[in-house]
């Protein structure tokens, strides 16, 4: 695990953020972009905890790491 849970869960909220946003962007389609991008940063994360489940006794620190990251998306 190189990044820490906050810094992978900005690191994928930047990604979507990002790629959601373009330079026309004002105050209330930035609010917009930024409820998109934790939403799908929160569906990612779902999706990988989902996988891991299928060999919890493998993955028991990869499925607590981003339990941590779904937490700190939550605080964006």
């Amino acid at each position: 695990m190189e990044l820490t849970p906050k810094e992978k869960a900005i690191e994928l909220f930047t990604y979507f953020h990002n790629d959601l946003q373009n330079e026309d962007t004002d105050c209330g389609q930035e609010i917009l972009v930024s409820l998109l991008a934790i939403r799908y940063s929160l569906k990612c994360v779902d999706e990988i905890i989902e996988a891991l489940e299928h060999h919890t006794w493998q993955n028991k620190d990869w499925i607590k790491y981003y339990k941590e990251v779904k937490e700190e998306i939550n605080k964006l």
